[in-house]
Formats: C-alpha cells, structure tokens, sequence
C-alpha cells in the first residue's frame, strides 16, 4: 500500500515543468517581432497565484485576453492559472474549458508561426501549450499521447535553442525533460548507450532559473520535483526557504510535506501537513478533499514507520470525509486505501 500513487500524483513533476513554462514573474511588455510577451501581465497573475488568489489571477488574464484577442500568450496563461488551481485543489472539473484555451494558443501562436517561422516566442508558446496538453492527457489516462506530445514540446523547445541559444527560458523544459528521462531508464543505465543526465538537467533548469527574462519563483515547482528525486534533503531545504517567502502558497507547502514525507522526518511532515489541512477546511472553495489528501500522505507515511495507531486515525479521518458524496466521487482510490489499510491493521 504504500506504493499507491494515482495519475496525477506520478506526473506531477511533468505538470510542474509546462506550468513554470507557461508563467513567469518580471515587469514590462516585450515584442518578439510579431509576438507580444506580456510580462505585467504575467507578473500579476503570478503575484495572485503566490498569494493564492486564484480568482484574481484569472482575471488579470482574462483582461489582457480582451485586450489582445489574437496572442497566444492569453489562453495559454489562463489554462495554466487552471492548471495551477487544480494542483491545489485536485480539481480538474474544468476540462473542457482548459482544452479550448490549450486549442486557442496553439491555433493563434501556428498561425504567427505561418507567417514568421523565426518567431521564436511563438513558437515557445505553440510549444508550452502542446506540453500543458500532454500533461492533462496523461493525467485523464491518455499515457501513450500524452508522452508523445511532451517529447514533442521539449523537442521544440530544444530546436529553440538551437536557434538561439541565449534563449534562456526554453532551457527549463529541456532540462527537466532531460531529467525524468534519465528518471525512466534508471534501471537499465548500465548498458552502454544509456547515460545519466540527471545532474545535467538539474543545471540547466538553474541555469534557466538564474538567466531567464520570464522566469520566476513558480519556475521553483519544477527544480523541487527534481529534486524530490533526486536528493530529498536538498529539497527539503528549497521547500522551506520557498514556504518562508511565500507562506500563502500552497504550491509550495504541498511540495514540503511531500519532502519531509519522503525524508522521512515524521514529525515536520505532521506539522505540515496537518497546518495545510486546517487551511483546506478554512477554504470555500474546497469540498473536504484537501484535508483528505493531507491525511491519505500521513497515512501512508505512519505505515511505513510502524507507527499503527497514527495510521489507523488518519485512516478513520479519510473514511469519515469519505461519506460525502463529492469527496468520494473524486477521492474513490484513496478512501479506498484506506478502508485497505485498515483491514490489515485490524489483522494485525
């Protein structure tokens, strides 16, 4: 049991990487010859989004969307807002809706491509937005052509670089694609063709971090997944540092719990994860699934330790928020779980 993972929770690291594609924190507006890069814009949106307001957020976008009806930046901005809520909330009932922005931004930024193939902007959006798909498709279980169009992104993105390559945002995508590759052929990297790039994707997404004009603290979503992987105590000490100058953003307060989880430091994941549960059942917006989350990750991790009693509560927990309807429509596998887990510890 406590290898259960469902779709969204393996690829979100995936999610993580086209999402801090897609939003950046800097001032200005820049014009890359046709293309506008509407940085005020992102810079607001980002600002809601660190501050957890995403309604505010949404609205800065969807201003600049009337504003400038044939850019692709404004669809593509408004789906990863969406997407980002729905990292949050692991709500993802606005899929038809996220699927005609993502089909908005690639039409409009084909369409500056057709007229100007060396519009490199445009061609980075055609590209984030044909990711941000890949990412949704894998997540509703189209694994084949969900990855398909994610090598696809990042091999757009890396021919950007080609092109330029003091295109420094593009980098970030390439290196975490580079990444999760190595990732996923771990266990057969003793044959000879087969290398380890991990510690080369991890510099190019600081590099991309560092050196990028529209890279911002978002863009820390992607190196923490890494990092989770990779070195959980590293990602520990990035989680902390993140949560300390963002303490309204949930983003990164999941991503530490998740590292204590995996650091297995019992306590500070108790500590977090119980404070970001009393903040879902603060939250309207929120239909008792946060505070089951928090308590399916504590469950898991008590599991692990032995620690049964603990187990056994936080089961109990996720069974009691489970009797409303629309947490068990949407928690089905992890109430579950529990039910599971409990039997076995009844066994016991």
């Amino acid at each position: 049991m406590n290898n259960f993972n469902d779709k969204r929770d393996t690829y979100r690291f995936f999610l993580s990487v086209v999402l801090a594609c897609s939003l950046f924190v800097s001032s200005g507006v820049l014009m890359a010859e046709e293309t506008v890069v509407p940085v005020d814009c992102y810079n607001e949106s980002s600002g809601f989004i660190l501050e957890g307001r995403y309604d505010e957020a949404e609205h800065a976008v969807d201003r600049f969307i009337g504003e400038n009806p044939d850019e692709p930046a404004g669809p593509l901005l408004k789906a990863a807002v969406l997407h980002y809520r729905c990292i949050d909330y692991d709500d993802f009932s606005r899929d038809e809706e996220y699927r005609k922005l993502l089909d908005t931004a690639v039409k409009l930024a084909e369409a500056k491509i057709k007229r100007n193939g060396h519009d490199l902007w445009a061609r980075y959006f055609y590209n984030s937005a044909r990711s941000l798909d890949a990412v949704w498709s894998v997540t509703n279980g189209s694994f084949i052509a969900g990855v398909t169009r994610g090598m696809s992104g990042a091999r757009g993105m890396s021919e950007i670089i080609s092109d330029d390559k003091e295109f420094y945002d593009a980098y970030l995508m390439v290196g975490a694609y580079r990444f999760w590759k190595s990732v996923s052929t771990e266990k057969i990297d003793w044959l000879p063709f087969i290398r380890d790039k991990r510690d080369r994707g991890l510099a190019e997404v600081n590099f991309a971090i560092a050196r990028g004009t529209l890279n911002g603290a978002l863009s820390n979503t992607v190196l923490i997944e890494m990092l989770l992987a990779h070195d959980p105590d590293d990602a520990v000490a990035l989680c902390e540092t993140m949560v300390d100058r963002y303490p309204a953003c949930r983003l990164f307060a999941w991503q530490l719990g998740e590292a204590y989880k995996r650091a297995g430091r019992y306590e500070d994941a108790v500590r977090v994860l119980t404070g970001l549960a009393a903040t879902m059942e603060r939250d309207p917006a929120d239909d008792g699934s946060g505070p089951l989350r928090c308590w399916w990750k504590l469950a898991v991790l008590a599991q692990s330790m032995k620690k049964n009693s603990d187990c056994g509560d936080y089961c109990n927990r996720i069974v009691t928020l489970g009797q409303k309807k629309t947490v068990y429509d949407r928690q089905r596998k992890r109430i579950e779980g529990a039910r599971k887990m409990l039997g076995e510890l009844a066994d016991e």
